[in-house]
């Protein structure tokens, strides 16, 4: 687990959880290659276990595992293990854990946050780690979408606020 060894290792702690936002990008991957012949069952296995000790770390450790729902870690992490979950089921003996655990910091802490102080699509945290955070929690949604065919778009108001907002921040005009 030395860092630069070239030898791998199963140590997936790296500050304090930044690069969670980047798992999300490994499940659509493991998605997209599922039936390459080259991609094993071994390999899928190998994937999953990762992808949990990813999940498992930042889940005890991760900065700002449990919110604030604004804060841009926490997006990352949402989408991460939403997405780990629903790319990986049912191979993954985790992946409905993932589901459900996303889908419920979605249900008590987003969709609540985003609806009453967060209101009206703005972001606190400004241009570059705001609009960042949204665009994590907008394809989180969007995966839940595509997976369950729930579309969430269509009772959940804050998303269309986004949009509207980030019109008006660029042209105050329109």
């Amino acid at each position: 687990d030395t860092i630069g060894d070239g030898l791998g290792g199963t140590a997936v702690q790296r500050d304090s959880g930044y690069s969670i936002r980047f798992l999300a990008f490994l499940a659509i991957g493991y998605d997209w290659i599922y039936d390459y012949s080259g991609f094993t069952d071994a390999l899928k296995s190998e994937f999953n276990t990762r992808m949990n000790s990813w999940i498992d770390w930042y889940a005890a450790n991760g900065y700002a595992r449990n919110g604030p729902a604004i804060n841009n870690y926490f997006g990352g992490y949402l989408m991460a293990m939403g997405l780990i979950g629903h790319t990986t089921y049912p191979d993954n003996s985790r992946a409905a854990e993932h589901i459900t655990n996303s889908r419920n910091l979605l249900d008590t802490l987003v969709i609540p946050s985003f609806s009453g102080e967060l209101k009206g699509g703005d972001s606190p945290e400004g241009w570059s780690y705001g609009t960042g955070h949204f665009v994590r929690i907008l394809n989180y949604i969007q995966a839940i979408k595509t997976a369950t065919g729930e579309d969430i778009f269509a009772t959940f108001t804050w998303p269309k606020e986004v949009i509207l907002a980030q019109i008006h921040l660029t042209k105050p005009g329109l």
